[in-house]
């Protein structure tokens, strides 16, 4: 039998330590309510369902800790946004909340615990904890600048950058606000807390706007919960080679990269400072073969595992087209080379 636990190897790699083998897992997203057989409307309304097609997912692929996917407009959508729910996609967007800039003036922090679609994502968390045992979970949260973006409209917002910039400092103050009370309402659900920036990447903004816009409020967002004792790790899609140093300088302890980032540069930089999360293509779950899949894991753990502090993982949500096959393709390449010599 195993002497560790998925706990075991997740600890271990958070503090620099070695279990058996790296760790392992996969960002489900909104595949978990295919394999399921769910709905996308059940999967984003529904707390029982939503849990019980995240214990499966964990359950069916032995993965080494999961992450309780909300959606990306949640938290705009506590503001007063409009959210539909297709059945074949994920939720769209239809209304944004400040198409006018003096609207925010009347935005004001709510209670989570009062808005009908966060104690959703609230009861869904808890039900996961309770359905999920011995696994270390996570919840998810826009980061300031992605929720920014969801209220106001990102093409607006990168706009406003030039045109008013003082504006767009007061918005993040408001949404930095913001989350660290849902952060903490969430880490009450007894679950971790990870927060995905979708939008700050180089794939969409310039590293200019990261470092005066974004980067001020990531740090302060990381140091008030380093106060409070709070882990929360970062997740940024898309290419950041060119912010890398500034986003390992807000002092942030995890950081979860997509396929486009380089490991090797993060690594490099990183030097054991942060723990890092990576980069298998997301295309591979669905369209690779188990060879490509193979050698995706493989050049992964070459680069990333030496040193501990790395646990191997797709580099954003897998799509809702991904195979069961290559799902477990990942995962026995994991075994197969992840085991610490």
């Amino acid at each position: 039998m195993n002497a560790y636990a998925s706990k075991d190897r997740i600890v271990a790699a958070l503090k620099g330590q070695y279990a058996d083998r790296v760790p392992a897992t996969v960002m489900f997203g909104v595949y978990a309510s295919k394999l399921a057989g769910f709905t996308l409307p059940q999967f984003f309304t529904d707390a029982k369902k939503h849990a019980r097609a995240h214990a499966l997912a964990c359950e069916t692929f032995q993965s080494d800790t999961i992450t309780i996917a909300g959606d990306v407009f949640l938290e705009a959508e506590a503001f007063g946004a409009k959210v539909e729910f297709p059945e074949d996609s994920s939720p769209h967007l239809k209304t944004s909340v400040l198409e006018n800039k003096a609207d925010l003036g009347k935005l004001n922090i709510p209670d989570p615990k009062k808005i009908n679609r966060l104690c959703w994502y609230l009861e869904a968390c808890e039900r996961s904890k309770s359905e999920i045992k011995d696994v270390p979970m996570s919840g998810a949260c826009a980061g300031p600048w992605t929720l920014a973006g969801n209220l106001r409209g990102l093409e607006r917002l990168i706009l406003d950058t030039v045109d008013d910039p003082d504006f767009v400092h007061q918005l993040m103050r408001f949404t930095t606000a913001w989350i660290k009370v849902w952060v903490a309402t969430v880490r009450d659900t007894g679950i971790g807390i990870g927060m995905g920036e979708a939008s700050a990447s180089c794939s969409v903004i310039s590293p200019k706007v990261y470092r005066t816009f974004i980067k001020p409020y990531h740090e302060e967002i990381f140091n008030y919960f380093k106060e409070r004792k709070l882990y929360i790790s970062l997740h940024i899609c898309g290419y950041i080679d060119p912010i890398m140093e500034d986003v390992l300088s807000t002092g942030v302890s995890m950081i979860s990269i997509d396929s486009p980032s380089s490991l090797d540069k993060l690594v490099e930089l990183s030097q054991g400072k942060a723990v890092i999360m990576g980069n298998v293509a997301t295309a591979l779950f669905a369209e690779g073969t188990k060879r490509e899949m193979e050698a995706a894991v493989k050049q992964c753990i070459d680069t990333a595992a030496k040193g501990s502090k790395y646990i191997l993982c797709s580099g954003c949500e897998i799509p809702l087209t991904s195979c069961k096959n290559n799902i477990n393709y990942f995962m026995e390449a994991a075994n197969k080379y992840g085991y610490y010599k």
